[in-house]
Parts: structure tokens; C-alpha cells; sequence
């Protein structure tokens, strides 16, 4: 089989161009680029690159492990694949993005980021229009997956025989990372292919089926190739789901959902290493939304979970919202009215503070200010005030907006980058808080002005 053929060529190969340490250099010219520094994100890390006055930067790297990094900043970004123990280095010249970049070192991570450029792009040759794709009867489908298969190890091959040197590791995660995708493919269809067709009584057959056999959910090696994470990501979801298909009289939460989730780790997976991730996937996804230590979901995740990073994590998420939880002081912030004024919302103590965050660009966000003006006439005397946060950048379209409208209660804006956002775990909006006479935080996920914030309104004290 040509995989086994590109594995067996690639892990013989010589890495004689590797240091022995589990760092890798990345060194960058960039040309016409007038500012200070460069931001690196590296997974969850994010880190700050200095770059002089000729525009050139050194940043040293530790790593045991293939990682996919990205630079950014106001006129350079780009991503780029690095290798434990070897040296990376470009130039760019910033003022023609197209065609200014260069590779300026030569070795087997340079090639192997040409290979990763020349992959995506094959990839979105390939797979344009995949819907299309998911239409096509079982032979066909079977065919074209095949077909993506092989120019993807053909790829990878002319790869090997670039090269009179690669990384081991890197080629073994290739050859898996591919093969997962292809899995995923046939995945995908047998999942998903009855909707595409609008026949949702397709069950797939053998022909599908048997093309999944060869999958393992227990390969911690594996843990980190973003194919196969999704593989056994998606196979734990789809039993979630055919367990509530099956038993309807369950009402579904997201708790309950999450829950039965982790009841499927002892079931599918015997790793530990596949176990946590799935885990931490778990948890990472129910921290985007409130959470405490108290949750039967953190407990089971710190019952079953060991990895340091993963712990450090989830409990610096569960930390932040326990920060801003039912009865501890609200974090202040301020922002500026149409007319330049100054008020914080510390300033409003005295009353409850019902507030709004919203954007004039946010859809929904506008979908609900008619609800909230209603809002506002029916309490109007009431011991509360209505304060509506804007993040807008553009705060002459903010301003024509308010004027315009003639809308009420409070309006101010606190722009982008502030502090809001980052202390009440704002990643969305429209998000609408309550906070008490003293300041104190009643719900930093308070119910929309469409929705039931009359039923928590009218149980506060001394409204």
C-alpha cells in the first residue's frame, strides 16, 4: 500500500540536520514594518515578540512537539508550522503581502512548511463545494474520498523525496492526520448525508460502514492531530445524540447533554490520554457560558483529569466566572455619554442597573431594543435604571444611532479593547447583566428584554 510505502521511506530518512534540544528557532526580517512588536500565539499561550528598529526578531521557542504558531500584528500575520530543534527564518516585506514573503534558511522545517502551504491549498481545491459532495450516492462519494486520499499521500510522498532528511515524528503524524480526515469524510456522510438528500430515514451501508472499521478511538499518540481529535470528538457525539433520539421523555439540557457525555468516556475510550481530552473538550466548551466548582461537570473533569495544562485551564475559567458570581462586587467600568460625559457604573449605585451590551453592527443586539424601550416604560419610577453599553469602534455611527433613535435610559460607549469584555467574560452580544443597589452582581447572564427578565424583576427586593 503507498502509505505504508511513504511511512516505511520517511522514518528512515536521516535527521541529521535536528539539534538534540526541544526548541526551535524562529527568526523574521520584516521589511517597511514600523511597529514594536509582533503577538505569538502558540495554542492557548499568547506571547509578546519584540522586534528593532531594522525590523528584524529572534524568539526561541520550547516545544516537544509539532505546533502551528501565528504572528500578527497591525500589517503582518501569518501562521507557520514549527519542529522541535530546528531554525526557521523569513523575510517579509510588509508593503507587498503577495508576493514579499521568502523563506531564508534552508532544512526540513522549511520544507515542511511549504508542504503544509501546498496541502491547504490542495485541501480547499479538493473539497470546494463539499456539499455537493455529501449528495452523491455511496460508489461515487466512496470514489471521490479515495481520490482526495491518495493526491494527499501523493503530496506527503513528493515531500519524502524532496527531502534526503525529515522529521519522524512529523511524517508519522501526517500519515495519521490524513487518514483521519478520510475517516472523518466517510464519517460525515454516514451521518449527515440523509439530510443533505432530504431523506432522513438513510442508514448507510456496509459499503459506508466498513470504511470506519479501521478507526481507533485509543490512540493517545494521536491526541493533538486535529483529524483524529475530531474523529472521536464527533463519534462521542453522535452516541450523545442517538441517546436522546432514543429516550425523548429526557429533557434535554446542556448539563444533561454534557453529563451523558462524560457517562460515554468509560464506555467508548480505555486510554487515559484520548479520556482527558475528550474531557477537557468537554469543559472547555462549557466554560464559554457560567460555571463554579460546585457544577457536577468540573467535579467529574477534576476527578478524571490529571494533565497539568488542562487543569490550569478549565480551573482559571471556573476561577473567572466564579469571580463574577451571584453576590460578589461588580468589577467597575465607564464610559462616555453622546455628549462626552463620563459615568461609571459605580456611579448608579442606589438603584438596581439593569444592563445592556450591544454594537449598532450586532443584529441581534438592535433586534432587541424595541423589547428593552418596552421594558423601560413599564418600570419607569421604578427603583432601577437601564444602562445600555455600546462597543462600538465607530462612535460617530454609535452617536447618530442613539441621537437618531431617540433612545433611552443610560447610553454610553466604552469602544473596543476594554476592560468590560474581559472582566464579565464577554464573547458575545447581545449580553445583558443585573447588578443591586450595592453594586453587587444578581446575574452577569440575566435573561434578553424578549425574554423572561420580567419573572427576575419582579422578585427583587425594594424594586
Amino acid at each position: 500500500m503507498r502509505n505504508l510505502s511513504v511511512f516505511v521511506v520517511l522514518l528512515t530518512l536521516l535527521a541529521c540536520s535536528k539539534k538534540n534540544k526541544n526548541e526551535v528557532t524562529l527568526k523574521g526580517h520584516l521589511i517597511n514594518f514600523n511597529e514594536p512588536s509582533l503577538v505569538l500565539y502558540m495554542g492557548d499561550k499568547v506571547d509578546t515578540v519584540l522586534v528593532d528598529k531594522d525590523g528584524q526578531f529572534e524568539a526561541i521557542l520550547h516545544l516537544d512537539k509539532e505546533k502551528s504558531v501565528y504572528l500578527e500584528s497591525k500589517s503582518f500575520s501569518r501562521h507557520f508550522l514549527l519542529l522541535s530543534g530546528y531554525e526557521l527564518s523569513f523575510s517579509q516585506d510588509v508593503a507587498n503581502k503577495d508576493k514579499g514573503f521568502k523563506f531564508t534558511n534552508k532544512n526540513v522545517l522549511v520544507s515542511a512548511n511549504l508542504y503544509a502551504k501546498a496541502t491547504l491549498e490542495l485541501d480547499e481545491k479538493l473539497k470546494q463545494n463539499w456539499r455537493e459532495a455529501l449528495i452523491l450516492d455511496e460508489d461515487a462519494f466512496i470514489t471521490k474520498v479515495n481520490d482526495i486520499y491518495t493526491q494527499k499521500m501523493n503530496l506527503l510522498d513528493a515531500f519524502a523525496k524532496a527531502n534526503d532528511y525529515a522529521d519522524s515524528d512529523f511524517v508519522r503524524l501526517e500519515i495519521n492526520k490524513i487518514k483521519y480526515e478520510r475517516l472523518n469524510d466517510f464519517l460525515t456522510y454516514k451521518n449527515s448525508h440523509g439530510a443533505y438528500i432530504g431523506d432522513r430515514s438513510f442508514v448507510a451501508s456496509e459499503k459506508i460502514t466498513s470504511q470506519l472499521k479501521d478507526a481507533d478511538l485509543n490512540l493517545g499518540e494521536l491526541v493533538g492531530v486535529s483529524s483524529y481529535n475530531s474523529f472521536v470528538t464527533n463519534v462521542l457525539a453522535k452516541k450523545v445524540e442517538v441517546y436522546f433520539e432514543n429516550n425523548p421523555e429526557i429533557t434535554v439540557t446542556r448539563e444533561s447533554y454534557e453529563l451523558y457525555r462524560f457517562a460515554c468516556l468509560d464506555e467508548l475510550i480505555t486510554n487515559s490520554k484520548v479520556k482527558e481530552y475528550l474531557a477537557y473538550d468537554i469543559l472547555r466548551n462549557c466554560t464559554k457560558d457560567y460555571i463554579t466548582s460546585g457544577s457536577e461537570l468540573v467535579k467529574k473533569f477534576r476527578a478524571l483529569v490529571t494533565k497539568e495544562t488542562y487543569l490550569n485551564h478549565i480551573n482559571s475559567k471556573v476561577a473567572a466566572w466564579e469571580a463574577i458570581g451571584q453576590g460578589q462586587l461588580a468589577p467597575d467600568f465607564a464610559g462616555q455619554t453622546v455628549n462626552g460625559k463620563t459615568i461609571a457604573l459605580s456611579d448608579l449605585r442606589g438603584k438596581y442597573v439593569y444592563v445592556d451590551i450591544w454594537a449598532t453592527w450586532c443584529g441581534p443586539c438592535c433586534a432587541e431594543i424595541p423589547y428593552l424601550e418596552k421594558l423601560e416604560k413599564e418600570y419607569h419610577g421604578k427603583n432601577i435604571t437601564f444602562l445600555s453599553v455600546s462597543v462600538d469602534a465607530d462612535k460617530d455611527k454609535w452617536k447618530k444611532k442613539v441621537i437618531g433613535d431617540k433612545m433611552g435610559g443610560i447610553q454610553i460607549n466604552v469602544g473596543q479593547g476594554n476592560s468590560i469584555s474581559k472582566d464579565y467574560m464577554i464573547r458575545g452580544i447581545p449580553r445583558f447583566m443585573l447588578f443591586d443597589m450595592e453594586g453587587k452582581i444578581v446575574s452577569v447572564n440575566a435573561p434578553r428584554p424578549s425574554g423572561k427578565i420580567r419573572e427576575v424583576l419582579d422578585n427583587l427586593k425594594a424594586l
